[in-house]
């Protein structure tokens, strides 16, 4: 199982790449359009237009424009994709502690309210080097405590 972000490259907004695309039927959203590019081992990476609602997939990142074959045309946004591996079912979701504390934060700080503990095996934990949360697809996608340095796939949304 996989996880996957589709990461915006600025440089390519309002361009229209001409590159040969993967030539898969696509959604006519932003969210299909990433969903339908993460189905497919081969597509990694796809521009979406906001004002047509076109959607094209590539088998190769482009990083510099002026190496892409192309045109100026409004509303076209650029994304590349990075995959990573899930074990388990198991992703590093937001928020975290200090080691000395119970007290979990977002990312910017601000107080966390609501959880989804597992706590038929005795979640959270709270162990000094338990300090980020994931949430395990077979434990009925319950929250536990993990520890920092493990590598676990991400949920995230990146503007």
């Amino acid at each position: 199982m996989q996880t996957g972000v589709g990461i915006k490259n600025t440089d390519f907004t309002d361009f229209k790449i001409t590159e040969n695309n993967l030539n898969l039927r696509v959604a006519r959203n932003l969210i299909g359009c990433s969903a339908r590019c993460l189905e497919h081992l081969q597509c990694l990476s796809f521009s979406y237009n906001q004002k047509t609602s076109m959607c094209e997939i590539w088998d190769e990142d482009f990083i510099h424009i002026n190496a892409t074959d192309g045109s100026t045309d409004v509303g076209w946004i650029y994304y590349y994709i990075l995959r990573a591996q899930i074990v388990d079912g198991e992703v590093r979701i937001q928020g975290d502690r200090d080691s000395v504390t119970s007290t979990w934060r977002f990312n910017n700080g601000d107080l966390m309210k609501y959880f989804n503990w597992n706590t038929h095996d005795n979640q959270p934990d709270l162990g000094p080097t338990e300090l980020s949360l994931i949430i395990r697809k077979s434990k009925g996608y319950r929250w536990h405590d993990a520890l920092i340095e493990q590598a676990f796939g991400a949920v995230c949304q990146i503007y």
